[in-house]
């Protein structure tokens, strides 16, 4: 029984390709930091290495994170609000998601659990995690009726417990740490993502308490970090962004939202860290790849 259950319910053309990427790595640094491209395409005679795709939808403020693994897999981090529930799983859908080994709710918070209803509703998942913090909205309620309706199995998602993947990838939960934080937020859900040598860092609402506890407990490090409470002033401190020291950070965020997110002082820090900033709110949709050796903007 898994921890945390809530209910028991040839040589030289290698060799020189090689030498080539590693030409072009250079070049590429000598003008300027910036992560390396990964290919979605096979040279002629060459086969392409298996991708780790991790898909950002664009949910304005809110969040919904897609994750597919080389094996197959994916596993679904929040929903978005409940209005972006049908396309959630019209996106699913239009990247060949038929099955989701895991749906991740990263705290009860309807920007993060309102769409999770229909997605649990029209396709077929294996596990839910969510941390044990709980609120009386009738949005929590009305995901938790469906849970049991649908008889999926529920899970306490906290440090240490992991999300069977395959044996390709591995995807720990780092928190929350503890739930006796006074903001809700800090009680999030932190997910990390490894594939060979590249990582993926998903910190949901986390803030500066959170990340305290996080960065006591170490193994932070990530190419890429999802930044916490979509840019918000109150997460990604100076300290936590020195002990991840992403390459690459995105922010899920709402055109002209009224919170004033992303913060100034927040791309500011993750500017001084050495990261590249991709945010929703510019971009739309943004996919990253993994090929195990480097991460890099992909297409869906």
């Amino acid at each position: 029984m898994k921890p945390g259950r809530f209910r028991r319910c040839s040589g030289r053309t290698w060799l020189a390709l090689v030498l080539v990427g590693l030409f072009l790595a250079m070049a590429a640094g000598a003008c300027g930091p910036g992560p390396a491209e990964v290919s979605t395409n096979a040279g002629e005679g060459q086969a392409s290495p298996p991708l780790l795709k991790v898909h950002y939808l664009d949910v304005g403020q809110a969040d919904s994170i897609l994750v597919q693994f080389p094996g197959g897999k994916a596993v679904l981090i929040d929903g978005g609000n409940a209005e972006d529930g049908g396309r959630v799983v019209r996106y699913l859908q239009k990247n060949g998601v038929k099955k989701l080994t895991a749906v991740v709710a990263t705290h009860p918070h309807e920007d993060h659990i309102g769409g999770l209803g229909e997605v649990l509703s029209r396709l077929p998942v294996g596990e839910f995690y969510l941390p044990r913090r709980a609120t009386t909205t009738r949005t929590y309620k009305n995901l938790l009726a469906t849970l049991k309706e649908k008889g999926i199995p529920v899970y306490e998602a906290k440090a240490g417990t992991q999300i069977e993947v395959g044996p390709e990838a591995e995807a720990t939960f780092l928190g929350p740490v503890r739930l006796d934080y006074e903001d809700l937020n800090d009680a999030s859900a932190v997910l990390k993502v490894k594939y060979g040598r590249t990582s993926f860092l998903f910190m949901g609402d986390a803030g500066e308490a959170a990340e305290k506890d996080l960065v006591e407990r170490g193994g932070l490090k990530a190419d890429v970090l999802k930044v916490g409470h979509h840019g918000s002033a109150s997460a990604s401190s100076s300290a936590f962004l020195k002990a991840v020291r992403p390459r690459l950070a995105v922010i899920s965020v709402g055109k002209d939202n009224d919170y004033g997110h992303p913060s100034p002082q927040t791309l500011r820090r993750l500017r001084m860290a050495g990261a590249r900033v991709l945010r929703t709110d510019e971009a739309g949709d943004i996919v990253i790849a993994s090929d195990g050796e480097k991460v890099g903007e992909a297409k869906e």
